[in-house]
């Protein structure tokens, strides 16, 4: 009761906060899109027809992802390219439509175009369900001027400098309300009752309240930061032997504020310098992912977060369509590094280039990381990653969609190191492929994608490659069946009452709800019949792409099992139906409500059989959402 009581005082403050923040004499732009408001301005999060004016554009032309400008889950959405650039433009952060939609694509340009990304995570965050008739695939391209430019709450115009001083806070609240059946997982030891047997969350509630602030000399100079005071389960059943799951749902709210982003961008006559902790997306967000690019299902949890030097420029002039960048990191935290949670430390290097003419982007990345974890043990690998976002006018007045990530990660690693193998090669391929056609009332996309399988964990290679979790497919099998086993096979790896001594790199078993060794095809449609509402409907079907064998079973046991001790050379996960009802409205100027209801079913197929040939039960969840955001 008393965490219940928490989340309704949070609530009323986040509504008071809001209310404040709603009256045009704080300074705090209302003009800007709220997170999800069915607003026709661009998402910052796809793409922006016109850098300059990220949030403004209500009359954007259809786009991908063009009704979820609030969850960027459209088509080509994640393209964030900015995400390069640490996605974050002040503005951009701003129209919180764009929020979700801050797709990857996000142009890195030069100026600001990565932030652009960023900040549209930043700020839509909360208002993923709102459909929007905006195009949020096209919001994201802004760039720091243009940020600068519109979206400044309150503007003091030093008409003789040409300068502008803004300050603003934006922020959101969420919540979740969420149903799952239950599902078998291999015991933890020692469980003579075998509540561990089963995954045992049934029904619990989820909360999460982000805030961001700015302030800003435009054009040349922006402060950001953005924290999150809760995120985490507020109320209901808990999970048990999660292990190292980046969230394990065993513990309820969010230990303490997290500091998400805090950096200073300088706009200089011949680019963008910019240098503190940002979000990382680029692309699709297969592989760098921001956390601030809404899904079609579910929500966007986590996000890449890295300390960062960063110059971006246009070579060719400042109309050039054409962005350069070099950035050094030093990792906070992502897929395979938590500087926090174990003192990893892992630094990287890159360059990018990247291409924009209107809505149509294209780029590429080169990046050398260098990661040494607690013990000393090693992971040197190089990645390069490739993207495109185009779209083609059609005759009827839609447009289509193409857009593609392609990532390739080669290097070497002792963290996972064996007796026979202390050093252990890594290769990993990692491909997302986007089809279909936008327009202002319907989308229709064919997504799908692959992660290189490993079906031997003792040959001295690493091929099994992971999405970023922040990408996320459907509802139920990659985020919860699949994260709850990977999750419960590095909790047996760790486990001291099993071995003298846990596996090596147990910590990076966890796939935390990303694609991982596996390929799928995810159809899906939306169609928006009115400014405030929108539907939802999609269905994923999956293989993995190597025998689906559980790595515990094959180190500790010597069997070749899948997760439940079945037959591992069968790779058909099976078939999952999702679908959605989201709305949204304005409760004031600058202040939207969102809410809705989604749920799914999937049919688990012949990978999941158990020792005797048993199939596993079909699995369903349902997930009431509400959300405000200002």
């Amino acid at each position: 009761m008393r965490a219940l009581a928490q989340t309704l005082v949070i609530a009323a403050l986040v509504w008071g906060a809001t209310r404040a923040q709603a009256q045009p004499a704080a300074g705090g732009s209302t003009d800007e899109a709220p997170t999800d408001a069915p607003t026709d301005a661009p998402t910052d999060a796809e793409v922006t027809e016109d850098p300059a004016a990220p949030d403004e554009a209500s009359d954007e032309e259809p786009g991908a992802g063009v009704g979820d400008a609030t969850d960027a889950g459209g088509p080509g959405e994640p393209a964030d390219t900015d995400g390069l650039v640490g996605g974050v433009s002040a503005d951009a952060s701003e129209s919180a439509d764009a929020s979700e939609s801050t797709d990857a694509s996000e142009s890195t340009d030069a100026s600001e175009s990565t932030d652009a990304s960023e900040s549209a995570d930043e700020t839509d965050e909360g208002d993923d369900d709102v459909p929007s008739h905006s195009e949020a695939d096209d919001t994201d391209t802004t760039s720091a001027d243009d940020d600068a430019s519109d979206s400044d709450p309150a503007d003091d115009d030093d008409s003789e400098s040409g300068l502008q001083f803004g300050a603003r806070i934006t922020g959101e609240y969420r919540h979740r309300f969420v149903l799952l059946s239950d599902f078998p997982l291999t015991p933890m030891p020692r469980d003579a009752s075998g509540e561990t047997s089963q995954y045992g969350a049934n029904a619990w509630g989820e909360q999460w309240l982000r805030l961001r602030g700015e302030l800003a000399l435009r054009p040349i100079l922006k402060l950001v930061g953005e924290v999150d005071l809760v995120w985490g389960v507020a109320y209901g059943d808990l999970a048990t032997g999660m292990g190292p799951a980046a969230w394990t749902r065993e513990e309820y709210g969010y230990p303490g504020l997290r500091l998400r982003q805090l950096y200073l961008e300088w706009l200089t006559p011949i680019g963008m310098l910019r240098v503190g902790q940002q979000a990382f997306s680029w692309g699709l967000g297969i592989i760098s992912n921001g956390g601030n690019q809404a899904p079609v299902f579910g929500d966007y949890r986590y996000g890449d977060l890295v300390r960062r030097l960063l110059f971006a420029t246009r070579p060719a002039g400042q109309d050039s369509p054409f962005t350069i960048a070099v950035a050094g990191d030093w990792v906070a935290w992502d897929l395979i590094a938590d500087f926090d949670g174990r003192n990893d430390q892992a630094f990287q290097g890159l360059v990018a280039a990247f291409y924009e003419e209107g809505d149509n982007r294209a780029g590429g990345y080169v990046a050398y990381r260098n990661q040494t974890d607690a013990d000393g043990e090693e992971l040197q690998v190089f990645v390069g990653d490739l993207f495109a976002n185009l779209y083609f006018d059609e005759p009827s007045g839609g447009r289509i969609l193409t857009a593609f990530e392609l990532a390739y990660v080669r290097g070497t690693t002792s963290i996972t190191r064996t007796v026979e193998h202390p050093t252990q090669d890594v290769e990993q391929l990692l491909a997302a492929v986007q089809l279909g056609r936008t327009s202002t009332d319907f989308d229709l996309v064919l997504e799908g994608g692959y992660a290189s399988g490993d079906s031997n964990a003792e040959d001295g290679w690493q091929r099994r490659g992971t999405f970023d979790p922040d990408h996320r497919v459907g509802l139920i099998l990659f985020p919860e069946v699949m994260a709850a086993m990977s999750a419960r096979t590095a909790a047996l790896a760790s486990s001291e009452e099993l071995f003298g001594r846990p596996s090596r790199g147990a910590e990076l078993l966890p796939t935390n709800g990303g694609v991982s060794g596996a390929y799928y095809f995810f159809p899906y449609a939306k169609w928006r019949p009115l400014e405030w509402l929108e539907g939802r409907l999609g269905a994923v079907v999956a293989w993995t792409s190597s025998d689906n064998v559980d790595v515990f079973q094959q180190r500790a046991r010597s069997a070749n099992v899948n997760p439940r001790g079945g037959d591992p050379t069968r790779r058909d996960l099976g078939f999952e139906l999702d679908g959605s009802v989201l709305m949204s409205g304005e409760l004031a100027e600058g202040v939207r409500l969102s809410g809705g209801v989604e749920g799914g079913v999937f049919f688990p197929g012949r990978a999941f059989d158990d020792a005797e040939g048993r199939s596993m039960d079909p699995i369903g969840m349902m997930r009431a959402r509400l959300g405000i955001s200002y």
